[in-house]
């Protein structure tokens, strides 16, 4: 998965006890990426949990954590990179925006970037 990622643009940056091991720049915008593999913590919200798993077709098997700063177009940048990934493995994503929570399968993503969204209200 590392591999891929790096296709897509990712830098791996080595940093002992970081749990973020990449970034994706483009110009000043930045997202940072982390892999994590414990499936039990989305398992904390039943509900949230039960949507992904519907809109995925299946168990999540790896979550794959974009942080980004509140610089106007991260959020697009964020999910163009999602689709990237989700080109090649089954995915949803999800904002974890609290009250604003959106999980969105691969299809309703590529639905919005066909559309021109700029995901400012993802």
């Amino acid at each position: 998965m590392i591999g891929f990622i790096q296709t897509v643009g990712v830098e791996i940056v080595e940093k002992p006890n970081d749990p973020f091991f990449g970034y994706l720049g483009r110009g000043d915008l930045y997202i940072w990426v982390a892999i994590n593999n414990r499936i039990a913590e989305l398992e904390g919200e039943p509900n949230e949990f039960e949507i992904i798993k519907q809109k995925l077709g299946g168990e999540p098997h790896t979550v794959i954590l974009l942080e980004m700063s509140r610089r106007p177009g991260n959020k697009l940048l964020a999910y163009e990179l999602a689709a990237s990934l989700a080109k090649q493995w089954p995915c949803v994503v999800d904002n974890l925006s609290g009250y604003d929570r959106r999980i969105i399968s691969s299809a309703e993503l590529f639905a919005l970037l066909e559309s021109g969204c700029d995901f400012q209200g993802y």
